[in-house]
């Protein structure tokens, strides 16, 4: 499925370059303090890397959000009942994300 590489590589690509900003630029501290949005994007990544099953809806929304992980970081600190911990909560986020995205007209 070409929709679910071009999605998977996206991911792949910002968490490369969070990544890198991190260990590059930030101080020891500062990582310990950015602890919660590096797991956020590492629970964000696997999903996308492991999952098989992954609704066109969720693909379409990676492939035309700019900055996809920095904008379902934002999401993620915004929506209280927002978690990241398991695919279902990674899904109910990203149903959430949904709702506020404006979708593409159809035809």
């Amino acid at each position: 499925m070409e929709i679910q590489k071009q999605a998977k590589r996206k991911v792949q690509k910002e968490f490369r370059q969070f990544k890198r900003k991190v260990i590059y630029r930030y101080s020891k501290t500062e990582i310990w303090e950015a602890c919660s949005k590096i797991h956020f994007y590492s629970c964000m990544k696997e999903y996308f890397d492991l999952n098989e099953e992954i609704p066109k809806c969720y693909l379409n929304l990676v492939l035309a959000e700019p900055g996809f992980l920095e904008a379902a970081w934002k999401v993620y600190l915004k929506e209280e009942t927002c978690r990241c911990d398991t695919w279902e909560e990674v899904s109910r986020l990203l149903d959430v994300m949904l709702t506020g995205w404006k979708l593409p007209a159809v035809g």
